[in-house]
């Protein structure tokens, strides 16, 4: 253990033999942004990025770990006891190539037996099922969370929009607070928590109209982002309530949103929720979160513009690393319609992004994502560059001619040696023997480390 607490490092406990808690004492700075209401914004996002990647990452395969479980189960035990005690099994092939049916008939005698041997397990599928419907409220549940320290953030500045400062106080209220501060405090988190028991749309429609986020306040209504969302959100209630069995009024509320109805279930159906599903509303969920916090902070932070964009640009980036070019693309897409305040060297980074999110397309083969990533190139004005983007137009263009003589040219313009091993513009260079040694570790900081641990 340290000696001293100021060393950058990552705590991970166990306990009872399982992780327990897992910790890091250094982060992204925004040591320059003087702001401290824009400061808390910006960590917010960029919380709200993680948990996103970490949710697209881990809660799809966790809640097919419920599948998988019930058919090994099956597969391992239930069907080969069927088999043995059965009359006779058929298996019957389904209209799709991937579908079969397995029928036991049994015999009169042994009813209450094979019952009682297997009473819990068709209620196996239904626990895999539970476990499913539970991560899509959770999910809801994050952005509710979001919504809370979003609005708790704006009160602070914003008072006004949250308190009646004309309505009266008696002295009862007033001598149960130190300060009159406190007093606001308190009816603005109460006002905050009646607001979150609302419908997401009205909650959304009341921010968009409070903070006058934009200048068309029903603008977001024709977005599909958050006609998705919406779904979602109808999707999660209906669960809990429902059953998850497609009711009028779930069907009405959808349509009202603008979602065609040929593309929602049937009245008396199931909704599905599948891996492909819950990435799909984890995307919408979190897309929607993301550009409220992004259209507040450019309506009343535009002297901070380039902490803002730079925080569109990083988020970008954090999806195309973990592999979600999808979303990066959209992230991209937004901040170049959002403002027309980007300057070049943000409006060019964000044009490599777009270009690298089909350059990593899966669905493409080598030649179409070179020719889909040149294609994003054009549209862009490259007459005038850096050894910077020199370097990260030759890695878009697969041209690694050059590729060492343009990295020690980028190192001395300032590309620094974790960028070089993060950044994923360099992803298919870093394999090039000699690249990453252009890129040398500055010296350590940290002095006599060996006398800081205790052995």
């Amino acid at each position: 253990m340290s000696k001293t607490d100021n060393l950058p490092r990552v705590r991970i406990k166990k306990k009872k033999g399982h992780y327990h808690s897992f910790s890091l004492n250094f982060g992204k700075s925004y040591s320059t942004v003087q702001n401290e209401e824009l400061e808390n914004l910006l960590k917010l996002c960029d919380d709200w990025t993680a948990f996103a990647i970490s949710f697209l990452d881990f809660i799809p395969l966790l809640t097919a770990v419920g599948y998988f479980q019930v058919d090994q189960n099956l597969d391992s035990e239930v069907v080969d006891y069927l088999r043995s005690v059965a009359i006779s099994h058929e298996e019957n092939l389904g209209e799709a190539d991937d579908e079969s049916e397995l029928s036991f008939i049994i015999h009169e005698d042994s009813l209450e037996f094979v019952t009682s041997r297997l009473k819990t397990t068709r209620h196996m599928l239904r626990a895999a099922k539970t476990l499913r419907k539970s991560v899509l409220g959770s999910l809801i549940s994050e952005f509710d969370f979001l919504l809370l320290r979003f609005l708790e953030i704006c009160a602070v500045s914003h008072p006004e929009k949250f308190v009646d400062f004309g309505e009266q106080v008696t002295l009862g209220e007033i001598k149960d607070y130190q300060t009159i501060q406190e007093l606001v405090e308190e009816r603005a988190r109460k006002k905050i928590s009646m607001k979150l028991r609302e419908s997401h749309t009205d909650v959304i429609d009341w921010v968009m109209r409070t903070f006058s986020i934009t200048s068309d306040l029903t603008g977001h209504k024709s977005d599909q982002i958050f006609r998705d969302f919406i779904e979602v959100c109808q999707r999660r209630h209906l669960i809990a309530h429902n059953g998850g069995i497609v009711n009028e009024l779930y069907l009405n509320n959808c349509q009202r949103a603008g979602l065609k109805s040929d593309a929602l279930p049937n009245i008396g159906e199931e909704v599905k929720l599948d891996g492909s599903y819950l990435r799909k509303s984890a995307t919408r969920v979190y897309l929607t979160g993301y550009y409220i916090l992004q259209m507040y902070m450019q309506k009343y932070f535009r002297n901070d513009f380039d902490e803002i964009s730079g925080n569109m640009l990083g988020t970008s980036h954090d999806f195309l690393v973990n592999g979600y070019t999808k979303i990066c693309q959209r992230i991209c897409e937004f901040a170049e319609k959002s403002s027309k305040k980007l300057d070049n060297e943000t409006k060019l980074s964000i044009a490599v992004n777009r270009a690298l999110c089909e350059l990593h397309d899966p669905k493409k083969n080598s030649d179409e994502q070179l020719a889909a990533a040149n294609g994003v190139l054009k549209d862009y004005d490259w007459s005038v560059t850096t050894p910077v983007f020199d370097l990260a137009l030759a890695c878009v263009r697969r041209d690694f001619s050059r590729i060492l003589e343009l990295a020690v040219l980028a190192e001395k313009a300032g590309v620094k040696y974790d960028e070089a091993r993060t950044w994923a513009v360099f992803k298919e260079a870093r394999e090039i023997d000699g690249f990453l040694d252009c890129f040398p570790a500055s010296p350590l900081q940290i002095p006599k480390l060996e006398e800081t641990i205790d052995t």
